[in-house]
C-alpha cells in the first residue's frame, strides 16, 4: 500500500446503514471515501437475522416509514434490488392491568381503549403535533445553511419556513416556538391524563435515541415519528 493509498477524503466508522448511506453519497460526490466496520457483516440494525431455523427478521430496525424516498433515488436502490412492501401501519399497544391502549393507522389516526374525553383530547393534541411537523418536514432533506454566506437557495428554503409558520396562524404559531424544544413528558403532561397514553408516546419519541422524556428537545423524536 502506497502514501497516495493512505489518502481519504472522508473515513465512515461503522457499516451500519447510516453509515452506509453516508459512505455512499460521499464516493457518488467523488469524494475518496474509507469505510470501517468491525463486524462480519454490513446493515447494523438493519441486517437480516435468523434468530430461529426459517425465521428471518431486521436485527432492530424493523421500522421503514422514515427511509426518505431522496434516498432511494439518490442511491439507486431499487436498481440495485430494493423492494418495498407495503402494509398496513404498525400500532402502537401499550399493555396495562387496566387493559390495553392501541394507537391504530397513520400514527394514532384511531385510539381505543382511552375514554371518550382522553381520545379527544389526544384528536386534538395529534393535530396539532402534524401542523407543527408540516412546517419542520423540508429541515429532514435541507443541508444546514452557512450563515456567514448563505446562497439564494438557503435564504429562500428558511423564507419558506417563515412563510410556513406564519400561515399557522397567530395562536399556532406561539404556541409552536413555545414547546419546540421541550421536553415531551410536559407536553404529554400538560395536554394529556391517561399515564398508558402519555408512556407510549414518550417511548416513542425517544426510541432510538439518547434521550429520556424528560430531556430537552426529547419532543423533536414526536415530531419525526409523525
Amino acid at each position: 500500500m502506497t502514501s497516495s493509498d493512505l489518502n481519504w477524503d472522508a473515513i465512515v466508522i461503522g457499516g451500519g446503514h447510516n453509515g452506509l448511506v453516508a459512505a455512499a453519497t460521499l464516493a457518488k460526490s467523488g469524494r475518496k471515501v474509507l469505510l470501517l466496520e468491525a463486524g462480519k457483516e454490513l446493515g447494523g440494525a438493519a441486517r437480516t437475522e435468523e434468530f430461529a431455523p426459517g425465521f428471518r427478521v431486521s436485527a432492530v430496525a424493523h421500522l421503514l416509514n422514515h427511509l426518505h424516498p431522496d434516498v432511494v433515488k439518490t442511491l439507486e436502490l431499487e436498481r440495485h434490488g430494493l423492494t418495498i412492501e407495503r402494509g398496513d401501519f404498525v400500532p402502537s399497544v401499550a399493555l396495562s392491568k387496566d387493559g390495553p391502549l392501541v394507537l391504530h393507522g397513520a400514527y394514532g389516526e384511531v385510539l381505543t381503549g382511552a375514554s371518550p374525553s382522553e381520545q379527544s383530547a389526544w384528536k386534538e393534541l395529534r393535530a396539532q403535533l402534524l401542523r407543527h411537523a408540516g412546517v419542520l418536514k423540508p429541515f429532514l432533506s435541507r443541508r444546514p445553511p452557512d450563515l456567514a454566506g448563505m446562497s439564494l437557495g438557503e435564504m429562500t428554503g428558511l423564507g419558506q419556513t417563515a412563510l410556513a409558520l406564519k400561515r399557522l396562524g397567530k395562536e399556532d404559531m406561539r404556541d409552536f416556538l413555545r414547546v419546540l424544544l421541550m421536553n415531551v413528558y410536559d407536553l404529554l403532561d400538560e395536554q394529556l391524563s391517561d399515564d398508558r397514553l402519555k408512556g407510549l408516546l414518550a417511548f416513542d419519541a425517544t426510541l432510538g435515541s439518547h434521550l429520556g422524556p424528560r430531556s430537552p428537545t426529547s419532543l423533536l423524536g414526536l415530531y419525526y415519528r409523525l
